[in-house]
């Protein structure tokens, strides 16, 4: 027992029931003999004093197991994008941005970055090549915004064809552009 205190007071529990039993045994008509009274009061004592002092222990929380699972496997270069997307990702590496795998695709790529679209147009034109942002709606019309640069020559290799950017729904004042920040408008 490493609570005084407690240990303690389970002690005193069990003197109280034991002998408030006794009072109330010495009234009855089938009064128990003094003698077992007393062999039963050893046995009692210690018996109640360790149920109370566990019932009264406060309980000590553990914390969850933590299971470790294994990060999923991360391809280590997915590969250049379609032969017509190659430039892209470069010049977005250059621009200081980052560009990884997709997470649910083997060689899609991903980009923390919004796209001008005028200076997109201007840089990249490139027959084929389009910027998209849309909605995959299911509650509301604007549910899941998604936005990306595909080829439309090789579209229907999806895995190697789109570059998964970010929507302007999605993004903060501080997601970067891509190619460029936008033109402040023109105040009259």
């Amino acid at each position: 027992m490493r609570n005084p205190t407690l240990a303690a007071a389970s002690v005193a529990i069990a003197f109280t029931v034991v002998i408030a039993v006794g009072f109330w045994s010495h009234q009855t008509p089938n009064r128990i003999s003094d003698q077992v009274y007393g062999v039963l009061s050893g046995i009692a004592i210690p018996a109640i004093a360790f149920a109370a002092y566990f019932l009264l222990k406060p309980r000590e929380r553990r914390p969850a197991p933590v299971i470790f699972a294994p990060p999923p496997p991360r391809i280590p270069n997915p590969g250049p994008p379609c032969i017509h997307l190659e430039p892209i990702p470069e010049a977005m590496r250059s621009a200081g941005l980052t560009v990884e795998p997709a997470a649910h695709y083997a060689s899609r790529l991903t980009a923390n970055c919004r796209i001008e679209e005028q200076s997109f147009k201007r840089h990249y034109d490139i027959p084929g090549i389009e910027y998209v942002e849309r909605y995959y709606p299911e509650r509301h019309e604007r549910d899941n915004p998604h936005a990306y640069i595909y080829c439309g020559h090789c579209f229907p290799d999806r895995d190697r064809s789109c570059i998964d950017v970010v929507h302007p729904d999605q993004a903060t004042a501080l997601t970067p552009w891509f190619p460029a920040q936008p033109e402040p408008p023109i105040q009259n």
